[in-house]
């Protein structure tokens, strides 16, 4: 566009006025920062979907210039010169060019635009559309992680695949299962781009297991993401986190103090959530400043203090759980002296370029200040135009960073400054660097190669572990995951685990059949030579079991532990009974890491069954062998049977229970005067009368009524238990009270009862 000499006149005049302002601001005022275009947009893709429509993918700039993105502008070209294709998308980051030439190349570059204008171009890339151009599927997310966030709570993320099959993703189907069960959904269809989610209600102690599947509006992935797996501790197995440490307080101006803390070492099994503040001027007692950051932070700043007023602080860490013991105390006091500065400029920047579209910058950190550096501030510009903000803050101590999305062989000039609570700092030096087609770390080269190990875990899995190779020069940014099963070829398990982990639990395996697995490292070069294992998923074997009748009522079980674990811990046994030919069920989830267990108040003459189960933090082993037994009225240990004493945990509920320790009381003095009987029934012939086989007859129905009191007993104590659950909230202390004269008394009918029949004996 052609300016004539009175729209020259206009624009000078309207240019002095605005310098005009900006001068008289700047003498008045503070500074503030003034708006710019935006940066550029950066991992522009174009994917052709058919013969005729190629579908464009970006990424927002970091930096909006200070003003927010309305949009953005597509440009594109069949030939040698660029066109418009749409002058403004509105604000989204996708867009489809449909009724295009087949076999036609079409290049494309984007700019972002805000209330200033558009900023530069994107990089460009190219697209040609065939007679066999389609949409496919879209890959599978990676990464997926699950964190137990309390014993109810299990966190999902995971990492968008790379490939979306030339469709945006709309949403991910997520599915779990508990154990060995079957995969069952838990989101259909998340309807969201957002790749986390949390799973609640679960039960604390389960194995659970899960995986995502990406979708498109074009189609679900036909793979779906590495499981994962995890266990959340029951709340009684996990604790409040311990307490912060190394907590600092500094007087950053007359009125403001800024803390900072080291997160407690151990969390108590579940995750810090947030912190707990207190604080106290002089010699005052403490109130809460914060009862709950509500975030993991170890940082605060405390403003709208007193001069010259002394000020104490104390830090709790809090998870699900709860909250921990304070921290050790710390003072300081705001001064007019006190004062905090922004930070120097940061020194020693370097910008390499390591590819043809990327420049890799490195700084070295300033003075901060008296105030943590808490992020920094890049720009740069292209070629001999003007800086752009290419980040406004990174949020992040670290001094590197990667500029992406570059056009190949432009010069990129780049400055830095450091930012702390009080401001941001100067800008540092100057660094240039031009990508090119040949551009590559100088001295760098992809990774060495892995030392692998595979171990196989269960029947349904191996881990993975392997020590990290040499670098190469650059850091190592991931690793890939490859597997065959028996003769067959390689696949690719995870193409880039993006982590620096060296461990992977590779899940969902057959039982017996052998696995071969490759890891290979990678950096900014590229992907290094692989280690190589392999391992044959195995079941644990069984815990070997036997049962003994060791009384009338109890039957004493013992074990051998499995002889195979596979380097799992056992973490304790479940033992479940069946009695008769009725199905088994459990009767104890967890003994712990006992080899013994006895089952009392069994109905005598009744055959009883069992089975018992080493228990894994992965799961548990098979079931034991069956081992059944039958006690009798003379059933009585072995000679040498050292009968297993009761868990600890039934004798502390028996202690607290009154109903309990009745029952267990009554159970040992129905023993005595079944021992009685026996004695009566077992005198010699000799001292045989009629007098004494009436008696025999009489203890006869005695034993019978017992063994049906017996019965009744345990079927009334499951009805009592029921009530007794109901009616325990409202129980007052005198009902306390009375329930135990009644016990009292009962237990004085039953003794009475057992010197008489002892007294029957003597007599006999």
């Amino acid at each position: 566009m052609l300016f004539s000499e009175n729209n020259l006149r206009k624009t000078a005049s309207a240019s002095l006025f605005v310098i005009t302002l900006v001068l008289f601001f700047n003498a008045n005022t503070p500074a503030y920062a003034i708006a710019t275009v935006p940066g550029a947009p950066t991992g522009l893709t174009a994917v052709a979907v058919s013969p005729t429509q190629v579908n464009l993918f970006w990424t927002a700039p970091t930096s909006d210039g200070g003003s927010a993105i309305t949009g953005y502008k597509i440009e594109y070209k069949s030939g040698s010169f660029f066109s418009t294709l749409v002058e403004n998308t509105g604000a989204v980051t996708t867009y489809s060019h449909t009724g295009l030439t087949t076999g036609t190349a079409y290049t494309y570059k984007i700019s972002a635009i805000n209330s200033l204008g558009a900023s530069t171009a994107s990089g460009d890339v190219s697209v040609t559309p065939t007679s066999t151009s389609t949409a496919v599927a879209p890959g599978a997310p990676t990464s997926l992680t699950a964190t137990a966030a309390s014993p109810t709570k299990i966190d999902l993320s995971w990492t968008a695949p790379a490939n979306n099959g030339g469709y945006p993703i709309i949403g991910y189907k997520i599915q779990y299962k508990i154990g060995s069960n079957s995969y069952a959904d838990l989101v259909a269809d998340t309807a969201s781009t957002a790749t986390s989610f949390s799973h609640n209600g679960i039960t604390a102690g389960q194995l659970y297991i899960y995986r995502v599947y990406t979708i498109t509006s074009f189609a679900t992935s036909t793979q779906f993401s590495p499981e994962a797996l995890i266990t959340p501790r029951a709340a009684s197995a996990s604790s409040a986190p311990g307490a912060p440490t190394g907590l600092a307080a500094t007087a950053v101006s007359s009125s403001k103090i800024e803390l900072s803390w080291t997160a407690p070492a151990n969390n108590g099994g579940y995750p810090v959530t947030g912190y707990k503040i207190e604080y106290k001027k002089g010699t005052g007692t403490y109130q809460s400043l914060v009862s709950n950051t509500a975030n993991a932070t170890t940082a605060y700043s405390h403003s709208g203090l007193t001069t010259g007023t002394a000020y104490t602080y104390k830090i709790s860490a809090i998870n699900s759980i709860g909250t921990s013991a304070a921290s050790t105390e710390v003072s300081a006091t705001p001064t007019t002296a006190s004062a905090a500065v922004a930070p120097g400029a940061p020194t020693g920047i370097i910008a390499t370029p390591v590819s043809a579209t990327q420049v890799n910058l490195s700084w070295t950190a300033p003075s901060n200040g008296g105030s943590a550096i808490t992020g920094y501030k890049i720009e740069y510009k292209s070629g001999t135009g003007a800086y752009s903000v290419l980040v406004a803050n990174t949020a992040s101590s670290s001094t590197a960073y990667s500029s992406t999305g570059l056009t190949t062989g432009t010069a990129y000039t780049y400055k830095i400054s450091a930012i702390n609570s009080v401001g941001t700092g100067v800008a540092s030096a100057e660094a240039s660097a031009t990508p090119t087609t040949t551009s590559q770390p100088s001295a760098a080269t992809a990774p060495g190669s892995t030392s692998l190990t595979a171990t196989p875990m269960s029947a349904t899995q191996v881990n993975l572990s392997w020590t990290a190779p040499s670098n190469g020069g650059s850091a190592i940014t991931g690793y890939k995951i490859e597997v065959k099963k028996g003769t067959g070829s390689f696949e690719t398990l995870v193409a880039n685990t993006a982590s620096a982990s060296t461990i992977y639990s590779h899940t969902g395996l057959t039982v017996g059949t052998t696995y071969y697995y490759r890891v290979s490292a990678i950096n900014a070069i590229g992907t290094g030579p692989a280690g190589d294992a392999y391992a044959t998923p195995k079941e644990t074997t069984t815990p070997t079991l036997t049962a003994t009748a060791t009384s009338p009522t109890q039957i004493s079980l013992s074990w051998t532990a499995p002889s195979q674990t596979y380097q799992q811990r056992i973490n304790g046994y479940k033992v479940e009974e069946k009695i008769g030919s009725n199905t088994f069920k459990t009767i104890i989830e967890n003994t712990g890491s006992t080899t013994t267990y006895p089952v009392n108040g069994l109905i005598t003459g009744k055959p009883h069954t069992y089975v018992v189960s080493a228990i894994f933090g992965l799961g548990a082993s098979p079931r034991s062998n069956e081992a059944s037994a039958t006690p009798t009225s003379t059933s009585a240990p072995p000679a040498g049977y050292s009968a297993a004493p009761p868990p600890q945990t039934d004798a502390k509920v028996a202690s607290n229970d009154p109903k309990a320790a009745l029952k267990a009381q009554q159970a040992e003095i129905q023993k005595k005067i079944d021992q009685a009987k026996e004695a009566l029934k077992k005198k010699p012939g000799k001292e045989d009368s009629a007098k004494a086989i009436a008696a025999r007859e009489e203890a006869k129905k005695a034993n019978e009524k017992a063994r049906q009191d017996a019965l009744a007993k345990k079927q009334k104590a499951l009805a009592d238990k029921q009530a007794s659950l109901k009616a325990a909230q409202n129980k007052t202390a005198d009902q306390v009270v009375q329930e135990k004269k009644k016990t009292s008394k009962q237990l004085h009918d039953e003794a009475v009862k057992l010197r008489e029949l002892e007294k029957q004996a003597k007599q006999k």
